[in-house]
């Protein structure tokens, strides 16, 4: 398995414990429509855009770094992760920021 490999497994593997909050998919590049990152996931509602990297690699390639813009400029969570770390920090975020907002309904 290449060290990226590795880290998608990670990913993966956690996301599929947030369900049933979570769903996921990782787009196959055919060559066919507009280009994206590895994974498009829904949590509690939110768009997030993650691309992963090897361990130590924390930047996109110019057109990722783009569509992780563009959603970001939509009002969803777009990054880079070399860590399944990273991952869980952001979605904690989100679930934090989900539970403030049902708490102010």
């Amino acid at each position: 398995m290449t060290p990226e490999g590795k880290v998608k497994k990670d990913i993966s593997a956690y996301l599929k414990s947030l369900a049933p909050h979570c769903c996921y998919k990782m787009p196959v590049p055919c060559g066919f429509g507009k280009s994206g990152v590895d994974y498009d996931v829904c949590y509690y509602g939110c768009f997030v855009a993650i691309e992963a990297k090897k361990k130590g690699v924390k930047k996109a390639t110019p057109r990722e770094e783009a569509y992780l813009q563009e959603v970001r400029a939509a009002g969803g969570y777009g990054f880079v992760a070399d860590d399944v770390s990273v991952v869980i920090s952001m979605m904690e975020h989100i679930k934090l920021w989900y539970e403030d907002v049902r708490t102010e309904c």
